[in-house]
């Protein structure tokens, strides 16, 4: 499937993770994340059309690369793993916009993309919140 970058998120210092995003609940994995700038993106099947353009759509991911210190899977410690933890696109948008160290990380949104400001109603009431879109007459930035 092919991916689409929407930024990159830097991690200012080497950092422990917990992934629990596995099929099975009690399967778990407690990796390293070494210091550096990691992929965000979506899959351009879960990219959404709307009126104007194309938004990000609610599966988003942060694709780190790391070691496993420990995982129900019994893998020795050390073992290169990867973990692509989700991200919903408004938690994205706040992170963007802050353009600053959020917990240690560094956000950054390619050029492509910016970050907009969406109304709608829920329960019948106006609301609003922040979308990341597609810049108008941008190509979409597929990851290789």
């Amino acid at each position: 499937m092919e991916r689409v970058l929407i930024g990159t998120v830097t991690l200012k210092k080497d950092t422990v993770m917990y992934n629990q995003q596995f099929s099975y609940a009690a399967d778990f994995e407690e990796l390293t994340v070494k210091a550096g700038k990691y992929p965000i993106y979506a899959y351009l099947c879960d990219l959404l059309k709307v009126p104007d353009g194309i938004a990000l759509g609610w599966r988003n991911y942060v694709g780190y690369e790391g070691e496993v210190i420990r995982n129900s899977f019994g893998s020795k410690p050390g073992t290169p793993t990867s973990f692509h933890r989700m991200a919903y696109p408004h938690h994205l948008a706040e992170c963007f916009m802050r353009s600053s160290i959020v917990d240690d990380k560094e956000y950054e949104l390619a050029p492509d993309w910016e970050v907009t400001l969406r109304e709608g109603e829920y329960d019948g009431r106006r609301i609003w919140s922040h979308e990341i879109r597609l810049k108008a007459g941008a190509e979409l930035p597929i990851m290789e």
